[in-house]
């Protein structure tokens, strides 16, 4: 049956169709303020995630772990991402703390997926 025909039937009463379209209404604005919610925590975790790129980049440059910023930058967002390409490798005495640059990178991507995985459950009703 249709919206339209649930609208017109007499054993909804005369109301049906304003608290129908109340529903969908209702509906359609928790379904906005999810998207936007969403898109907040996504965008709060992102910069946050490339704040500590540029972080572990400007450390590298500072302690002359990498040439200039640039390769630092690079080099730190390879590693925090665990890609690895390996055509710039910290010297012999700065290699332990590429490892831990990327244990840290690994570690905050699996708690933004703990995150993500929250904040969908809660903004869509998934724990029912």
């Amino acid at each position: 049956m249709s919206d339209g025909a649930l609208r017109d039937d007499p054993r909804y009463g005369p109301d049906r169709g304003r608290l129908l379209d109340e529903a969908v209404a209702a509906d359609d604005c928790r379904a906005l303020l999810a998207i936007h919610m969403d898109a907040r925590v996504v965008g709060w975790v992102v910069l946050v995630h490339l704040l500590q790129i540029v972080i572990w980049g400007f450390f590298y440059a500072w302690s002359h772990g990498m040439p200039d910023l640039r390769s630092a930058f690079y080099f730190s967002a390879v590693t925090y991402t665990t890609t690895g390409y390996g055509d710039l490798v910290l010297p012999k005495e700065w290699r332990l703390v590429g490892g831990v640059e990327a244990l840290t990178g690994i570690l905050m991507c699996g708690l933004s997926t703990g995150l993500f995985f929250a904040v969908f459950t809660k903004v869509f009703g998934l724990h029912r």
